[in-house]
C-alpha cells in the first residue's frame, strides 16, 4: 500500500508545481489590479507581487490607489504589505486573511501618470439620503447671503424679523405627520383583525374532513366535492385579501414617500423666503462659523459623505438578490444528524495593521478589523483605530465603526487633533479673516453619525 501513498504523493506535488507555473506572479499581479480599478473607478497598481503557493503567502512591495475624483493624486499608498491566506476556505471559494501588515501608509500623494481608466456608461440612479445631504449642504452655503460690513454695527431686533419671515413649514410638517398617523393607524387596525391561524386551521379541519374511504360512492364523491370547494373560495379570499391589501399598502407608501420628499422643498422655500426679506443674517456665533468656516466644513463633510456613499455601494455589491430555493417537502425516514459548518462569507479580512505617514508628518499607526463581505455571518461591524504624533507635540486620533448588522446602514466616526501648528493655515476666504495665521496651535474635535 506504501507504493499508492507515494504515489499520491506525487501527483499532489506534480498539481502544486503546475499551478506555481500557471499562476505567476504577474498575471495575478495583473487580477489583483483589474479588480481593484473595477471597485475603486480608478487604476489601482500593484509593484513586486509574489505569491508563493507553498504555504499561500502573498507579498507586494508598492500600492497605489488612484483617487477617481482627482486621478492625479492617490486616495492612498502603501510601502511592503504581507499575508497568508487560510487555506480551507479557500477550497470552498471563500478568501479568508487572518492578518495583513502594512507599512509605509500614507494618503494623498501626487501621481507621475494620470490614473483614470475609461468607465461604461452608466444610468444615472435616484439621489440616496446621502447625496441629498451633500446637495443641501452645499445649498445651504452657496445660498448665504453678503455680509455687509458697514452695516454689521446696526443692533438687529431677532423677534421683529420673526414675525414678518411668514415661516410655514412647520405647520406643514405637523398637518403631515397627522396624514401620517391616520394612514398607518389605519394598517394597524386591518393587520390587527388577520386572522392567520384561524384561517389556516378552518382549511386544515376541511382538508382532514375528506375521507377517501368514502370516495368510491357517489355520495362520498359529493360530499368531497363540496369540502373541496368551500376550500377553495376560502384559498381565493385569503388570495384576494393579500393582492389588494400588497396594492393598497404599495400606494400608500408611495404617496408617503413624495409626500415626505416635499418637506425639503418646504424647508427650502422658507429659508429663501427669509433671505429675500431679511437684509443682514442674524448675528450670532452659528450663522458667523457657517459663513465663515462654512466652505471648508461643508468641503470636509461632502468629502466623509461621499467616501461613506462609496463604502455603502460597494458592500451592496456583495449582497445576492436571489430568493432561497425551497426545499421540496421531506418523506418519511430516519433523520440523520451532521455537524454544521461554520458559516464563512466569501471575503473577510479579520485584521489589518498598517503603519505610515500623512502629508503634514505624522507618524500614524493603528488597525482595521473585519473588512467583510457580508457583517451579518459573523455579527462584527467593521472598524478602524488610527493614531498619529510628530515630533512637535502635534497629534491625531481617528476611530470609526461601518455598522451594516441591521436594516438601517450605521457610520460613526471621531476624530481627534491637537497640538497642530496653525503657521501659515489659511481658515477661509472670507474677507472677514486675514489670509493666513501668522502662528498660534489649535485643537479639533470631531464627531460624526451617519
Amino acid at each position: 500500500m506504501r507504493w499508492k501513498g507515494i504515489l499520491l504523493l506525487v501527483i499532489l506535488i506534480g498539481i502544486a508545481v503546475a499551478l506555481s507555473f500557471l499562476l505567476t506572479d504577474r498575471w495575478l499581479e495583473k487580477q489583483f489590479e483589474s479588480v481593484g480599478a473595477a471597485i475603486v473607478g480608478a487604476k489601482v497598481e500593484i509593484d513586486d507581487f509574489d505569491f508563493s503557493i507553498f504555504g499561500l503567502h502573498m507579498r507586494w512591495d508598492s500600492l497605489q490607489v488612484t483617487n477617481p475624483n482627482n486621478t492625479m493624486k492617490n486616495i492612498i499608498t502603501s510601502g511592503r504589505t504581507d499575508f497568508d491566506l487560510e487555506l480551507a476556505p479557500l477550497l470552498q471559494k471563500k478568501f479568508i486573511v487572518e492578518n495583513i501588515q502594512m507599512t509605509n501608509v500614507t494618503s494623498g500623494t501626487d501621481r507621475t501618470t494620470d490614473g483614470k481608466i475609461e468607465k461604461k456608461v452608466k444610468t444615472k440612479s435616484e439621489p440616496n439620503i446621502l447625496t441629498k445631504t451633500i446637495d443641501r449642504l452645499q445649498a445651504d452655503v452657496a445660498a448665504a447671503p453678503a455680509w455687509q460690513l458697514d452695516e454689521l454695527s446696526q443692533k438687529v431686533n431677532v423677534d421683529s424679523i420673526l414675525k414678518f419671515l411668514n415661516i410655514t413649514s412647520p405647520a406643514k410638517i405637523d398637518s403631515l405627520q397627522n396624514d401620517l398617523r391616520a394612514t398607518y393607524g389605519h394598517w394597524d387596525s386591518t393587520f390587527a383583525a388577520v386572522r392567520w391561524e384561524q384561517d389556516f386551521r378552518y382549511l386544515e379541519s376541511r382538508v382532514r374532513a375528506i375521507n377517501p374511504a368514502e370516495l368510491h360512492t357517489l355520495d362520498g364523491l359529493q360530499s368531497a366535492y363540496t369540502t373541496l370547494t368551500q376550500v377553495s373560495d376560502k384559498v381565493d379570499s385569503l388570495e384576494t385579501f393579500v393582492t389588494e391589501t400588497r396594492q393598497d399598502l404599495t400606494d400608500d407608501l408611495g404617496a408617503t414617500t413624495t409626500k415626505i420628499g416635499m418637506v425639503d422643498d418646504w424647508i427650502k422655500d422658507d429659508y429663501q423666503n427669509a433671505l429675500q426679506q431679511a437684509k443682514l443674517p442674524s448675528i450670532n456665533k452659528e450663522s458667523i462659523a457657517r459663513f465663515i468656516f462654512g466652505d471648508k466644513v461643508v468641503g470636509q463633510a461632502t468629502e466623509i459623505l461621499s467616501l461613506v456613499n462609496t463604502i455603502r455601494s460597494y458592500s451592496e455589491k456583495f449582497k445576492s438578490d436571489k430568493p432561497k430555493k425551497e426545499k421540496p417537502p421531506r418523506f418519511k425516514g430516519q433523520t440523520i444528524y451532521f455537524v454544521k459548518q461554520r458559516s464563512l462569507p466569501s471575503f473577510w479580512i479579520k485584521n489589518i495593521e498598517l503603519s505610515g505617514h500623512t502629508t503634514r508628518g505624522l507618524q500614524i499607526g493603528g488597525q482595521l478589523q473585519h473588512l467583510v463581505s457580508n457583517q451579518k455571518i459573523i455579527n462584527e461591524a467593521t472598524n478602524f483605530n488610527i493614531q498619529g504624533r510628530r515630533g512637535d507635540g502635534a497629534n491625531l486620533s481617528f476611530l470609526g465603526e461601518f455598522n451594516y448588522l441591521t436594516e438601517t446602514p450605521a457610520e460613526k466616526f471621531s476624530l481627534n487633533m491637537g497640538g497642530m501648528a496653525l503657521r501659515d493655515v489659511k481658515l477661509s476666504n472670507s474677507p472677514l479673516l486675514p489670509n493666513a495665521l501668522e502662528k498660534g496651535t489649535g485643537d479639533l474635535a470631531i464627531t460624526l453619525d451617519v
